[in-house]
């Protein structure tokens, strides 16, 4: 439930359910769940104004992942490490946020693990941050053009509109 409030804009709303939920699930012993829930609370503080608010984003962030890495959730795991990456981005942490983004693709890279829907979000993300001064144009155009490819091969619609978003505000589409 609070996922879906997040994702539809009534982050108070998400606060209060995924903040129950962490609750709830960390009480209960589901540690699966409780990560889930204290990953996405973590993205609800980013609305907020702050430092303060930022800090204890990325800190829920790392809190949710390193639960997933205990658990040996290796389907998962670097979605979330996208969300941390996600968090440290929007703190100004750009290198972190990078490196973040680095471990996530060395994971998702994985031959043992089938699951490649992480690689657009992570290419569409990386290509974000490295427009903000970070790498030459090309570059940038390079890693969205790649998560384009992506969610096109793999079927991903919402990444796909995702990732031709972010190629037309970075003036990449003609390349």
């Amino acid at each position: 439930m609070g996922w879906i409030r997040l994702n539809c804009g009534a982050v108070a709303e998400a606060q209060h359910f995924l903040n129950r939920a962490r609750q709830m699930t960390r009480k209960q012993g589901f540690l699966y769940w409780y990560a889930v829930a204290t990953a996405l609370h973590s993205q609800t503080l980013l609305v907020g104004e702050g430092t303060a608010l930022k800090e204890a984003a990325i800190n829920e962030a790392r809190e949710g992942a390193k639960v997933f890495a205990r658990l040996g959730a290796r389907l998962v795991f670097p979605s979330f490490l996208v969300a941390v990456a996600r968090t440290q981005a929007h703190a100004g942490r750009l290198a972190d946020a990078l490196q973040q983004l680095e471990d996530a693709l060395a994971m998702a890279a994985d031959p043992e693990r089938p699951q490649p829907l992480d690689f657009s979000e992570i290419y569409r993300l990386k290509g974000e941050l490295l427009a903000a001064g970070l790498a030459p144009h090309e570059d940038v155009c390079r890693w969205l053009l790649k998560a384009a490819d992506c969610a096109r091969e793999f079927a991903l619609p919402r990444l796909g509109r995702g990732a031709q978003e972010a190629l037309a505000r970075h003036g990449c589409a003609g390349e």
